[in-house]
């Protein structure tokens, strides 16, 4: 494995202590940065060199990520790190801004470390109510743009409502709103909308579209799954219930071996297979054909398991070691030998749900 942070490429402790490695990692501390590893191939003979100019003055591809691997004597993945910082480093050498606009530089903004942002000056300083307020101004002065007049409080409800629950208020509502004359009258409006079954119906919607779900299997026969909405329901209840970020996510992984006396936990394991279902592939065709449709099941759970947790493709990884992401190919199976126990079934693991 190899990790990026701050622009920074570190291979793995096996990595750094096998003789491969030991070409560019000698006497080097554990990260390695653009400005060391570019002394270190000023320091190859000249014969090396060469081979290396034409990586250094082309644009980066697959041909001259596999040539640089082969001059450093190290895998791939630890070979593209590398090509990043390159470029990286010739970009500041030659003045340019060491930021990127494009997906996979050193300093992207899903993989940079969090920190406290500042909180920009704005001219306005009497419209911002809160921190956040300041950075929407802030973009708005930036093109001399001005905030919109504020909304009267029968379309301040309409909105808040609308937003949190989906639904519009009630005539009944709106006149309670209209007659409270207390100065938290809003805070005490959206409490209540929070406290509303529809705020979890309106905003589990979003969730089951990150983890693909739905109630038929797709592909050619698309039949419905008739056990589908235990889940559904389960994420419906845990907005409303306001359960802890953390144990949303590892009882959807891992819930079953979590809390495998707690049905909630384990139907909340559901998230991994609800995702589309090749019912031709897995059920006819010749061995081979079920078996790469079975492969390709798994690697829709794995795929959809990085991009929703980590931000991260890690299905790239099925055929090679990740070109830009620090994800290589020993670890996309790893991770499908993991979920390679989970499969459909036609079948309600609880009584009580049928």
């Amino acid at each position: 494995m190899v990790s990026k942070r701050a622009g920074l490429w570190r291979p793995s402790t096996e990595l750094r202590k096998s003789a491969a490695c030991s070409k560019v990692t000698t006497d080097y501390p554990a990260f390695i940065s653009a400005n060391e590893l570019l002394e270190r191939i000023e320091a190859f003979p000249a014969r090396e060199r060469r081979n290396l100019s034409s990586v250094k003055n082309r644009p980066f591809n697959l041909r001259n990520a596999r040539r640089l691997a082969m001059l450093l004597a190290l895998p791939s993945l630890c070979a593209c790190g590398a090509i990043l910082n390159l470029r990286a480093a010739q970009r500041q050498s030659a003045g340019a801004a060491t930021e990127t606009n494009s997906r996979a530089g050193p300093d992207w903004w899903s993989l940079a470390k969090l920190a406290e942002p500042r909180i920009p000056e704005v001219m306005a300083t009497e419209w911002p109510l809160n921190p956040i307020d300041r950075f929407v101004l802030a973009r708005l002065e930036a093109k001399n743009l001005r905030p919109s007049p504020s909304a009267d409080r029968r379309i301040l409800l309409r909105r808040v409502t609308l937003d949190l629950t989906g639904l519009p208020p009630t005539p009944e509502e709106v006149q309670e709103f209209l007659n409270d004359p207390s100065s938290n009258a809003y805070e005490k409006a959206v409490d209540r909308l929070l406290a509303s079954p529809h705020f979890g119906e309106r905003w589990a919607r979003h969730w089951l579209d990150v983890v693909r779900f739905a109630e038929s299997q797709g592909f050619e026969r698309n039949r419905f799954r008739p056990y589908a909405w235990p889940y559904r329901d389960w994420v419906i209840r845990a907005f409303n219930d306001d359960l802890p970020y953390d144990e949303f996510v590892r009882w959807q992984l891992a819930g079953d071996v979590l809390k495998p006396d707690d049905p909630g936990a384990i139907i909340a394991t559901g998230y991994l297979v609800a995702g589309p279902y090749d019912l031709l592939g897995t059920t006819s065709g010749t061995e081979a054909v079920q078996t790469m449709t079975r492969q390709d099941q798994l690697e829709d759970i794995v795929g959809n398991l990085g991009q929703t947790f980590l931000a991260l493709t890690i299905q790239c990884a099925r055929c090679h070691d990740h070109k830009f992401d620090p994800v290589p190919q020993k670890e996309y199976y790893q991770i499908a030998s993991v979920v390679a126990g989970c499969g459909q079934a036609s079948v309600t693991p609880f009584p009580r749900c049928r």
